[in-house]
């Protein structure tokens, strides 16, 4: 496996679309149900760096309990950013292999999700982020 130092991909997440950047009056929307006692949340994780148009495609290596646990998602027009977008139940360490488009194999740094940090009060309210709630899933 390469991991290449002059590849300047890493790998973001956020509790609310990236993509859907508001005007600065406007809120961003966190997703919440409620799984159980623990809430979930809908996270996006995506890739970002100046060399994302040289990546093909990106597997990423997720908790053992998250299904599917290593998600391939190949870079689209519609999806140019590798998105992922998924429930999740609390942080943890995510791993991904890009493809680029010369069919080398990268291995990216670790990312430690972040997503709770989000919600501290005082990056709550400079993001203006509000909470809906979706209600719960059945077991």
């Amino acid at each position: 496996m390469y991991v290449g130092s002059d590849f300047q991909v890493k790998i973001e997440d956020y509790p609310y679309n990236p993509r859907n950047i508001p005007r600065t009056s406007e809120t961003r929307i966190v997703r919440r149900r409620q799984s159980g006692t623990a809430p979930l949340y809908y996270i996006y994780i995506r890739l970002e760096g100046p060399d994302l148009p040289l990546v093909k495609g990106v597997s990423y290596l997720m908790h053992s309990s998250v299904s599917p646990r290593e998600p391939y998602v190949e870079r689209t027009d519609s999806n140019p950013d590798c998105m992922l977008q998924l429930w999740l139940w609390g942080t943890f360490e995510v791993r991904a292999t890009v493809l680029d488009i010369r069919g080398r194999t990268l291995s990216l740094p670790p990312h430690y999700l972040l997503f709770d940090s989000y919600f501290k009060p005082d990056k709550f309210v400079q993001l203006r982020l509000e909470i809906r709630d979706e209600g719960a899933i059945s077991a």
